[in-house]
C-alpha cells in the first residue's frame, strides 16, 4: 500500500514515520504563516484582485492537508479571504463559498474555522444589508463558548446591530455593553463604534446615556 512504501522510504532516510509526520506538519504551518503575511502585505497595499487569488490559494492549501495543526492558521486564511474580497468589492461571490466552509468547520468542530466564518458571514450580511440572513445564521449556527474575547466581542457586536435594526432595542443594548466589556482596550476602533452604536440605542430607549461614554 502506499502508506506502508512511505513508511519504509522514511525509515530509509533514518526517520521513523512519527518524526517525519512532526516535519511535514512543521513544514506546512511555515508555509502558511508565509502565505499569511504575503495576504496580509497585498492586502495593505491595496493589491486587492492579488490579495483575493493569493487568499483562495492560502486557504486552499490549509484546508487540502487535512491537518488539525493547521486549523487556526487556516481560520486565519478564511479571515483574510473574507476581508480580501470585501476590498475587492466582491461580497457577493464570496458567500456560498464561507457558507459551505463553515458547515464543513461544524463537521469537523474546528472551532477556530467556526468562530472565524460566523463573524465573517456576519461581517458579509450587515454590510450588504442582508439582516434576516444575519438573523437566520444566528438561530442556527452555534457560536462556539471558548473564542477569544476578541471573536465573541465581533460576534455580540454583530448581534447588536442586527437587534437594533429589528428594533429588539433592550437585546441590542445588552448585546453592545457585553462587545465592549469583551473587547481588547486595545481595540480603540471597535469599542469608538460599539460605543456610539449603544449611546444611540440607549437614546431610542428613552434612556439618557452616561455622558462619560
Amino acid at each position: 500500500s502506499k502508506n506502508v512504501q512511505s513508511d519504509a522510504l522514511t525509515l530509509l532516510k533514518g526517520e521513523t514515520p512519527m518524526e517525519s509526520d512532526s516535519k511535514v506538519a512543521e513544514e506546512l504551518e511555515v508555509e502558511l504563516y508565509i502565505l499569511i503575511l504575503v495576504v496580509a502585505f497585498l492586502i495593505d497595499s491595496k493589491q486587492c484582485p492579488q490579495a483575493v487569488r493569493a487568499a483562495e490559494y492560502l486557504v486552499a492549501h490549509a484546508t487540502g492537508n487535512q491537518r488539525r495543526t493547521a486549523d487556526q492558521l487556516a481560520s486565519r486564511g478564511y479571515f483574510f479571504l473574507a476581508r480580501a474580497h470585501e476590498l475587492n468589492g466582491t461580497t457577493s461571490a464570496i458567500r456560498s463559498t464561507l457558507l459551505n466552509a463553515l458547515r464543513t468547520a461544524t463537521l469537523r468542530q474546528d472551532e477556530y474555522s467556526q468562530v472565524t466564518l460566523t463573524n465573517a458571514l456576519l461581517r458579509n450580511y450587515l454590510n450588504d444589508n442582508l439582516v434576516q440572513q444575519a438573523h437566520l445564521l444566528v438561530t442556527k449556527a452555534t457560536f462556539p463558548e471558548n473564542a477569544a474575547n476578541s471573536e465573541s466581542a465581533r460576534y455580540l457586536y454583530y448581534l447588536g446591530r442586527i437587534n437594533a435594526i429589528q428594533l429588539d432595542y433592550s437585546a441590542a443594548h445588552r448585546n453592545l455593553l457585553q462587545a465592549t466589556r469583551k473587547a481588547p482596550r486595545s481595540a480603540v476602533g471597535f469599542l469608538e463604534t460599539a460605543h456610539k452604536l449603544a449611546v444611540i440605542v440607549e437614546m431610542l430607549l428613552g434612556d439618557i446615556p452616561d455622558r462619560a461614554l
